[in-house]
């Protein structure tokens, strides 16, 4: 091949290469199979993700501070995890290959991308309130993919996989109140009435020294591991506002981190406030101009424990839980 011809060559790719991106990119033109749904969102800039099924319900996921809540169920926190995999998820859909062109609201309705009544409507939104996605996803085709329709686009796509987008309130926080390693306890004060003292791996009595049934033991240990709750209220709700709490515990980890947690009665039903704080270690840390890695290892845990409480209570303490009638056998152990 000469250089004539190699450079003719060349030439012919480059402009193919620039053909097939201009055709990706540019806007209102088709997508090509392989090629991501949503192009070029910036996740830093997402603040709300607002989700319509079917059937009537919607969720609304709202960026609060350093965190996402449902907005339109009580302002809960949601789950941070689930919500970067929701967003993951959105960002990954995959074309396998466009379907048809259409404006007919009957022939999208036989996708289930109608306007009044899609399987799935997907919007995310920037702090002004901004669009940067808005789509809606109809039925699955034999399993293999659904139906994707853009707002203000006619062109009706295949994704690559099935999507499935879940579409309860509880799908998006986590219902684990508490999650306490059994060998992390070291004291518990049932209702201010009996202290169990963590010694040797074994539970004593404080004032009677004698070992806790190791039947006991189980409960405990069973209860404030995996600690879930079945529905959460705020303060102010009529359903929860006459509930009195009346016993207490209190769980002292080797870390000094303490969770207080309050339990009432009403209907039947069990009803749970938990605090954490860690008022015994110190509020004011001085390091010395001599001090070791040890000193600086000490100072890092002590500020680590007072944010892990922090924390904790900013998602947890403002909040009444409806748990299981078993968790009250710990306040009479």
């Amino acid at each position: 091949m000469n250089l004539r011809n190699l450079t003719l060559l060349s030439v012919f790719l480059f402009l193919i290469a620039v053909s097939v991106y201009w055709n990706e990119n540019r806007r209102g033109m088709d997508l090509v199979a392989g090629s991501e749904f949503v192009k070029g969102l910036d996740l830093s800039k997402v603040a709300k993700i607002e989700l319509g099924f079917s059937e009537g319900k919607k969720i609304q996921l709202k960026k609060d501070s350093n965190q996402y809540i449902l907005e339109n169920y009580k302002s809960f926190p949601a789950d941070a995890k689930k919500i970067n995999d929701l967003i993951y998820k959105i960002a990954s859909i995959e074309v396998a290959e466009k379907i048809t062109e259409t404006t007919s609201e009957e022939k999208l309705s036989g996708f289930e991308l109608g306007k009044e009544m899609p399987k799935y409507s997907v919007k995310i939104l920037d702090a002004s309130g901004r669009s940067l996605a808005s789509f809606r996803v109809g039925r699955s085709l034999h399993g293999k993919g659904n139906y994707l329709l853009k707002e203000g686009s006619n062109t009706v796509y295949l994704s690559k996989n099935s999507l499935w987008i879940n579409n309860s309130y509880k799908d998006f926080i986590n219902d684990i109140l508490i999650d306490i390693e059994k060998n992390k306890i070291k004291r518990v004060d049932i209702a201010g009435k009996k202290t169990l003292l963590k010694k040797d791996k074994k539970w004593l009595i404080e004032k009677s020294k004698k070992e806790l049934e190791k039947e006991k033991v189980e409960k405990l240990e069973k209860l404030v591991s995996r600690l879930r709750f079945k529905e959460v209220f705020a303060p102010t709700e009529p359903s929860v506002q006459s509930v009195q709490f009346e016993k207490d515990l209190k769980l002292e980890l080797e870390n000094e981190l303490k969770y207080s947690l309050s339990i009432g009665k009403k209907d039947k039903k069990t009803f749970l406030k938990v605090y954490a704080s860690a008022e015994s270690l110190p509020e004011k840390i001085q390091i010395k101009q001599d001090a070791q890695d040890a000193d600086f290892m000490k100072v890092s845990d002590i500020i680590g424990v007072k944010t892990q409480a922090e924390d904790f209570n900013r998602r947890r303490a403002s909040w009444i839980y409806e748990v299981d009638e078993e968790v009250e056998e710990i306040f009479s152990l």
